[in-house]
């Protein structure tokens, strides 16, 4: 979707709100209000730093299926160093709760773990396979990230529908990984379509 409202030269945020308001899927004044929310708790639009840029991702989980929905939207705030230092500044999410959740607080570390677990599959995660075995066999040889890596904010919001969840499960995590890469296309004009990144060239001048 990102490369999409790259090639029509508009805001990755508006062209998802204008398609979605254009449809008559089931749950777009939720999806609309999804956007809204993050885009809102992000500073969408506000001048970053140089070397950092702000990506956005919007899921549905369900509907298209016939089922309830899940509903969500995040913003990544990603910095780059010249030298392809990959960091994870900030995570802003505007997350549907359907009629309301049991344990809010429960969804709210989950979608925290969900973050900082797909912040690996981004940058760090993979299996190789040489004479038909994967080669990272212990924890010495899958690499992951470090406590240090953790995004310093991460700020979860929730919104009511009118509609049950279908479910919280690991919905986020397609979301984390294309903002990453689309944060890392802002930054240094380079698109990556393979994970994880660690395997490219990052730097930028």
């Amino acid at each position: 979707m990102d490369e999409l409202a790259h090639a029509a030269g508009k805001d990755p945020y508006l062209y998802r709100r204008e398609l979605i308001s254009r449809t008559d899927l089931p749950y777009k004044a939720d999806m609309i209000k999804a956007l809204d929310m993050a885009a809102k708790m992000s500073g969408w639009g506000t001048p970053l730093p140089h070397g950092t840029a702000r990506a956005i991702a919007l899921e549905e989980r369900g509907a298209e299926a016939g089922h309830h929905a899940t509903i969500s939207a995040q913003v990544h705030t990603v910095s780059i160093g010249k030298q392809g230092k990959v960091r994870l500044e900030r995570v802003d999410v505007a997350h549907d709760e359907g009629f309301g959740l049991v344990n809010p607080l429960t969804v709210k570390k989950q979608i925290e773990g969900q973050i900082v677990w797909f912040y690996n599959d981004a940058i760090y995660q993979e299996c190789n396979v040489a004479e038909g075995r994967i080669t990272e066999n212990n924890f010495d040889t899958f690499l992951l990230s470090r406590i240090d890596e953790d995004p310093p904010q991460i700020n979860i919001s929730f919104f009511k529908t009118g509609h049950w969840l279908d479910g919280m499960a690991h919905d986020r995590g397609t979301s984390i990984q294309s903002a990453i890469a689309d944060a890392v296309f802002q930054i240094t004009g380079k698109r990556f379509r393979d994970l994880p990144l660690r395997n490219h060239d990052l730097t930028w001048s």
